[in-house]
C-alpha cells in the first residue's frame, strides 16, 4: 500500500475571506444605558449606601479604641 502525501489524504481546505458571517452586535454606550433609566441608577446608589451603612454598623462594635479616644477620655477625667 503506497503512502499518500498529506494533501491528498482527504483533508479539507478552508479559505478565509475576511468577511464575517453576521455583523457584530454593537452594544449601547454606558451614557445611553444610564441616561435612559436614571431612577434605576439612583436606586442602586441608595441601596449601596444602605448596605455600606449596615456593614459599618455591624463591624463597628469590634473596633479597638484609638489613641485619640484615650486622649479624649484623659482630658474628660482631668477637668
Amino acid at each position: 500500500m503506497p503512502i499518500r502525501p498529506r494533501a491528498e489524504a482527504g483533508r479539507r481546505t478552508v479559505r478565509i475571506t475576511g468577511q464575517a458571517s453576521t455583523p457584530p452586535r454593537r452594544s449601547r454606550p454606558a451614557v445611553v444605558r444610564v441616561g435612559s433609566r436614571p431612577d434605576r441608577f439612583a436606586l442602586w446608589a441608595v441601596g449601596l449606601g444602605l448596605f455600606m451603612a449596615l456593614l459599618a454598623a455591624a463591624t463597628a462594635h469590634g473596633a479597638e479604641p484609638t489613641a485619640a479616644h484615650h486622649a479624649a477620655q484623659l482630658l474628660a477625667h482631668t477637668r
